[in-house]
């Protein structure tokens, strides 16, 4: 049941991550998320404590409302564990009893709540002994998930989220990334965000130096550790970042006074970018904005940019892509401009 035989090629995915957090719960409630695009939701972030126990808050962790909506919408729910913030993975997993605790509070919250699968968003840097870390939880999860699904004669997922460069991947088994993982979710973003240049390039910008483009990943991905395209969903982000007083490409020193950088949902980009003016690279698939005093840029992803790389991801084989993050996109009236350009495009390919 295990790996890429049981899902290959057979489901395809347009997915997103709901944040339960404050920041997101709040202001975008389970009822505001577009069931007609999203087939998977993976809610944001169930972390443990330093004994391995997870963090329970009631009504967000888990979240009740959101397994039942989804289900019947025919949707699966995923719970995410981790995330970028979070720090302590290595620490649990490295020590037996809170590793054991980790794996049976993660196995007891999916069974018990109802949901579809995890999806272990382990992100921070990583060293090849953290790296046969990741590969112990990967495994524990299979495990567990199966043996879930044996009980209750349904398929459970288990989804990694994995930084583009293989500065990450390069740390991990190929075998288990090739047995263990129905999916991996390629965070294609926050590629060099800290320089003032778009984070989310399909292929490099002909003047960037960088040479930035998740292309290369994928081509890391499934030619050097054979992975297969049909269990690779790609990334979209409905954030970018603003770099004011910022030279093209130049690396902005943290807490600059003077040269910032700010990031910003869709739904904050779109009424302050009105009047600026827009160019269009289709070689990353950014969309530039430009103040009108040129002291600020915003490359982003606009509808134009996620259709396009939703077109891609399809045309090209890959299982399907997922954002991060749904309330990114929600608009004052209701609209979610961003979400839907993603779901036309998978839909008319």
């Amino acid at each position: 049941m295990a790996g890429w035989g049981a899902t290959a090629g057979t489901e395809k995915i347009v997915g997103g991550y709901y944040a339960t957090e404050k920041w997101g719960m709040d202001k975008f409630p389970v009822e505001k998320i577009d069931f007609a695009t999203y087939n998977f939701v993976f809610q944001a972030f169930l972390k443990a404590k330093e004994d391995g126990s997870p963090i329970l808050v009631p009504g967000r962790y888990p979240c009740p409302s959101l397994v039942k909506l989804a289900h019947q919408n025919g949707a699966r729910v995923i719970i995410s564990l981790g995330g970028g913030s979070y720090k302590l993975f290595p620490q649990i997993c490295a020590n037996p009893e809170t590793f054991k605790r980790l794996v049976d509070g993660i196995a007891e919250f999916v069974e018990q709540n109802d949901y579809d699968g995890v999806d272990l968003d382990w992100e921070n840097a990583i060293t090849p002994e953290q790296g046969k870390l990741w590969d112990k939880l990967v495994r524990e999860l299979r495990l567990r998930m199966d043996q879930i699904g044996k009980t209750k004669k349904q398929k459970m997922y288990v989804f990694s989220a994995l930084p583009c460069g293989s500065w990450f991947t390069g740390k991990l088994d190929p075998e288990t990334l090739r047995t263990q993982l129905d999916f991996i979710n390629l965070m294609a973003y926050d590629q060099g965000s800290q320089t003032a240049g778009y984070h989310a390039a399909l292929e490099p910008a002909a003047d960037d130096q960088r040479q930035v483009g998740f292309a290369k990943t994928l081509k890391y991905l499934t030619e050097e550790l054979k992975i297969p395209r049909e269990n690779i969903c790609i990334g979209l982000p409905f954030y970018a970042y603003a770099y004011e007083n910022c030279q093209r490409y130049e690396k902005v020193p943290p807490n600059d006074k003077v040269k910032k950088v700010t990031a910003l949902g869709w739904a904050e980009i779109v009424p302050l970018v009105k009047d600026w003016k827009r160019e269009y690279d289709p070689a990353t698939r950014a969309a530039k904005f430009t103040s009108p005093d040129g002291k600020t840029t915003i490359p982003a992803d606009d509808p134009q940019s996620i259709a396009d790389k939703t077109a891609w991801a399809k045309a090209n084989g890959y299982s399907g892509v997922f954002c991060w993050a749904m309330h990114h996109d929600a608009m004052p009236d209701g609209s979610a401009p961003l979400t839907q350009a993603m779901r036309q495009a998978w839909k008319s390919q």
